[in-house]
């Protein structure tokens, strides 16, 4: 099969699957810590990894291109709580909400991670919950938990 029709219930799973196969066709040809950032920090077409410097922020964002794009993967809109890694990434290449940014003036936006915010500039996760859509029932706040995750 050459292309899948997204949209199904199915799709999340395929496109994961196709990332998976890809970066283990590529074992041994790329850094084995991309190869393991594919394999353990992506969910769907989201990537949330943590690395202990910029230097290891700035190495992994290059080198997690080489076996995406080997299977026809173009990593985009990229955003790091760390200006020296949001500089070493091509603007194009960039979140839509920081292409424009002066990362030395303004502050990172919130960002949606996996169906929860992600404060990018103080790195928490927190939730956003409305109130005023649901009664604050058991089920009410139940349905409103379900729809967020």
């Amino acid at each position: 099969m050459v292309v899948h029709l997204f949209g199904a219930t199915s799709s999340p799973r395929c496109a994961n699957f196709c990332l998976r196969k890809t970066t283990q066709d590529c074992t041994g040809h790329f850094s084995d810590e991309a190869i393991k950032t594919v394999l353990q920090n992506f969910y769907v077409d989201d990537c949330l990894k943590s690395v202990n410097s910029v230097r290891n922020g700035v190495t992994l964002v290059k080198e997690l291109q080489g076996p995406l794009e080997s299977g026809g993967f173009h990593i985009s809109n990229l955003i790091s709580n760390i200006h020296e890694v949001m500089n070493s990434i091509p603007v194009s290449d960039r979140a839509k909400e920081v292409k424009d940014l002066d990362f030395d003036y303004y502050t990172l936006p919130t960002e949606r991670a996996l169906g929860i915010q992600w404060c990018v500039n103080s790195d928490i996760f927190q939730f956003r919950l409305d109130f005023n859509k649901k009664p604050p029932t058991r089920r009410g706040i139940l349905s409103m938990v379900k729809q967020r995750t």
